[in-house]
């Protein structure tokens, strides 16, 4: 995402059309910024390429603005409904308010969000691509040309990553500095502790393949057990989807038959098209949580 073409997926606005707003807002914007002070590095690991202050100056115009047009949109959808204004007003500005501060407080997280999403697929890959690396370097290739096969090699983002390094070696950047940056560019700490291995194992004359071994093992390791540990969260999730999507509406929908009985209450089409959408909606977000939670595991 480069500097000029920021744009958050929450907010509608490019970055260049809020400028405007922006340089008004930025001594506040770094206020703000002061109480996330992990946000710089958050916003490297998630390749967002500006600095805090304007990312965060960038967030709160364009929360401003939604929260603006949040508000217009409810009194204009109250005029045409000839609802009171001021029974609208005291519903609407609260509403707008609200929306500013929960897109401010969604953007001081997403970057870290979005750095853990790039770490969970470069992850996915690494085994086979420390695994490539030890390959080549036990048959007496160079580290560097190894790097640059891992790059050439269709393992994702981690051949995005190996050939963003290749590129600063080749353009002049010492071998123990791009790899320096690549740790600092991202979240995933099995490659920021190959890269800190990769310099030590160059600068002391350590054994780069006894390095890859072991690193190869942890992450195989522990992907392993992330993989077991879904599975056991699977089963409990069946269990909560059966009894919350399935059992639990069959039987509310059946109890609100036998009260509506007693009381005189009438069950519309309406109201099960309500209930029915509300499951639907439910069975649709519960899915995505076990979407969400799988682990990238390439097998």
């Amino acid at each position: 995402m480069g500097r000029n073409g920021v744009r958050l997926p929450f907010i509608p606005f490019p970055k260049e059309k809020l400028e405007f707003l922006m340089k008004r807002l930025e001594g506040f914007a770094r206020f703000v910024a002061s109480f996330f002070p992990g946000l710089s590095a958050d916003l490297r690991e998630a390749r967002i390429e500006i600095d805090a202050v304007e990312y965060m100056a960038y967030v709160m115009s364009g929360s401003i603005l939604m929260g603006i047009m949040v508000t217009g949109l409810l009194i204009y959808l109250a005029f045409i409904s000839n609802v009171p204004i001021g029974q609208v007003i005291s519903i609407a500005i609260p509403a707008g308010i609200l929306v500013m501060i929960m897109i401010t407080i969604y953007g001081a997280i997403f970057p870290k969000a979005r750095a853990r999403k790039i770490a969970a697929l470069i992850e996915k890959d690494l085994p086979f691509g420390l695994r490539h690396l030890l390959i080549e370097v036990q048959s007496g290739i160079p580290l560097f040309d190894a790097m640059v096969s891992v790059a050439q090699s269709g393992y994702g983002k981690l051949s995005e990553e190996f050939a963003k390094t290749v590129k600063d070696i080749d353009m002049g950047m010492p071998r123990p500095k791009a790899l320096e940056e690549m740790a600092h560019r991202n979240a995933s700490e099995h490659v920021k502790r190959l890269c800190w291995q990769l310099i030590s194992a160059m600068e002391v004359g350590f054994d780069i393949r006894k390095v890859l071994e072991d690193l190869l093992k942890e992450v195989e390791k522990e992907q392993e057990a992330r993989f077991l540990q879904y599975g056991q969260e699977l089963n409990m999730y069946t269990l909560m989807y059966m009894m919350i999507a399935v059992i639990a509406p069959s039987l509310g929908l059946s109890f609100l038959m036998m009260v509506a009985m007693f009381v005189g209450f009438q069950v519309t089409s309406t109201l099960l098209a309500i209930i029915a959408l509300g499951v639907a909606f439910f069975q649709l977000m519960f899915l995505n949580m076990i979407k969400a939670k799988r682990p990238l595991l390439s097998i």
